[in-house]
């Protein structure tokens, strides 16, 4: 007999077990999401977090404190074999895709005249509104270039990895909740063997089927 994690349940990406693949890919999640609630007070991870807006500043945020909920439960349903937790974090996973392209769209815009806030720029953006710190610190290292390139890079990595990671959960799923509980198998090449029971409970042996065995007495041939 044979649990449902430990009979073959397929492969993604044509070499890791289907299993490992959907915790690795809540273990990635759990990184990135944390590293999105460590931008409130960092800025060292902002090109993984995204929210270089400040409009986008918060969502960014909220996004990765509800990605930490949800790939922890994914974690404890991969761990005990139960779809429970891990459909939650394929849908997740859906709809985190439609709210990293919308970040991405506003920090855009703020990312595409970075360049005005260098030092050789001719603007700051306290002066011109709110202080926005994350747009600073790329302006004044001199990297918008670079950053913008990172978090294109980021950016088409999450969607890919998200729309491959709602497929294979969503599979991981499927299989665990029709896949029976215990896989019971025979070896057909041997034959079956009938018991009767008695022997196995102490019983004497089931009396034997057809007319009784005949018996000769020396009184008869006297």
């Amino acid at each position: 007999m044979s649990k449902p994690h430990e009979h073959y349940m397929g492969q993604a990406c044509g070499c890791m077990p289907l299993r490992p693949a959907v915790g690795t890919l809540a273990g990635l999640l759990l990184g990135v999401s944390l590293c999105a609630v460590a931008s409130l007070i960092t800025e060292d991870v902002r090109f993984l977090a995204g929210g270089y807006s400040l409009s986008a500043h918060n969502s960014a945020s909220a996004l990765g404190a509800i990605g930490v909920v949800i790939s922890i439960g994914a974690l404890v349903g991969i761990g005990d074999n139960t779809s429970r937790w891990v459909r939650p974090f394929a849908v997740f996973l859906l709809l985190r895709i439609i709210a990293v392209l919308v970040i991405f769209a506003m920090d855009w815009e703020v990312l595409s005249g970075c360049e005005r806030f260098t030092i050789n720029g001719k603007e700051f953006s306290s002066m011109i509104g709110r202080y926005n710190p994350a747009i600073e610190t790329v302006a004044l290292s001199n990297t918008c270039q670079q950053a913008r390139s990172k978090y294109v890079i980021r950016t088409v990595l999450e969607v890919i990895l998200g729309l491959y990671g709602t497929i294979i959960s969503f599979r991981w799923c499927h299989v665990v909740d029709t896949v029976p509980t215990y896989q019971i198998s025979l070896d057909e090449n041997r034959p079956l063997r009938m018991y009767t029971g008695y022997r196995n409970l102490g019983y004497p042996n089931a009396p034997q089927s057809g007319p009784p065995p005949s018996t000769f007495h020396s009184s008869h041939y006297a």
